[in-house]
């Protein structure tokens, strides 16, 4: 194993030098990807980025990254590439397509997956990318964009343990990592997570129709249950938003709509009783999921 020894940050003193696991990629920096790539470039990482935009590459090349304007270009030398992309249409066609990712990359390489995902395309890319002798880390993200370079990112990591280990100073410049098991687990516990986070946001927006009907503004229960044992992450974010609870579950829905359908998709593959978490996410004040006949 090829490992790539980094500076110390500039301005900062007495920090160890990063052992990176070899030359690095980052495909999708978007949203969530560009302040990912920001803190990779901070820490010194040995980076090429991939960015079609003219103007994504001129920013990233100018806080040090190598660019490329197509995946094989991106891909090329690495050891570990990670992808961040918004859903399963273009996490197949980026990681599995006839030019993705695992026909491109080297054996040996190392793929992280940042998107959620079901578990019968998380399967298919596990698959083709141990027939090219390639490893996978099922690496889903928690949080937002804005909280990223902040500090307050998390990533589930599932997978092989050396494999997780050989990645983690990688994931660790821009995220707290917890290791969740094997591969598949990571996705699996993100869209329970989703699906459990929808059912909190219902009960909030219930909690705040009963409060209207006693007479309690929405400010002061939300402000409330916040410092109350009532409280949950589900009232934390919409006392930061400063939306209502519906305005908050209409805004979400687009983000957890897919995952929690995924979530349930899988509990029925596996014979796994959501029932509940269901019924909860599905029938509360807010339309957030749609109907049964959905999943």
């Amino acid at each position: 194993m090829s490992v790539v020894q980094s500076e110390s940050q500039p301005g900062v003193t007495g920090e160890p030098a990063v052992a990176w696991p070899g030359p690095l990629t980052f495909v999708g920096p978007g949203k969530m990807g560009g302040p990912m790539v920001r803190l990779l470039l901070r820490a010194g990482a040995p980076l090429t980025v991939l960015a079609r935009r003219p103007e994504v590459r001129d920013e990233f090349a100018e806080l040090g990254a190598r660019t490329a304007s197509t995946l094989e270009e991106a891909v090329d030398g690495a050891a570990v590439v990670m992808a961040c992309l918004f859903d399963e249409p273009q996490l197949n066609e980026v990681v599995l397509g006839d030019g993705g990712l695992v026909r491109l990359a080297a054996p040996g390489t190392v793929l992280v997956s940042h998107t959620t995902t079901g578990l019968v395309t998380l399967g298919r890319i596990e698959e083709a990318a141990r027939e090219r002798g390639q490893s996978l880390v099922d690496a889903p993200v928690s949080g937002a964009a804005e909280e990223i370079e902040d500090g307050r990112l998390t990533i589930l990591a599932g997978g092989e343990p050396e494999v997780v280990e050989r990645v983690l100073p990688v994931l660790s410049a821009y995220s707290t990592v917890v290791r969740t098991g094997g591969v598949g687990t990571a996705s699996r516990a993100k869209l329970v997570n989703n699906l459990l986070f929808t059912a909190n946001v219902q009960l909030v927006a219930a909690a705040a129709e009963l409060g209207r009907a006693l007479g309690i503004e929405d400010a002061g229960l939300l402000a409330a249950l916040s410092r109350c044992s009532g409280g949950s992450e589900a009232v934390r974010h919409m006392v930061a938003a400063g939306r209502t609870p519906e305005e908050f579950g209409a805004r979400a829905s687009r983000y957890l709509r897919k995952d929690v359908l995924a979530a349930l998709a899988a509990a029925a593959e596996l014979g796994a009783d959501a029932a509940l978490l269901e019924r909860v996410a599905r029938t509360g004040p807010i339309d957030m999921v749609g109907s049964a006949t959905e999943v």
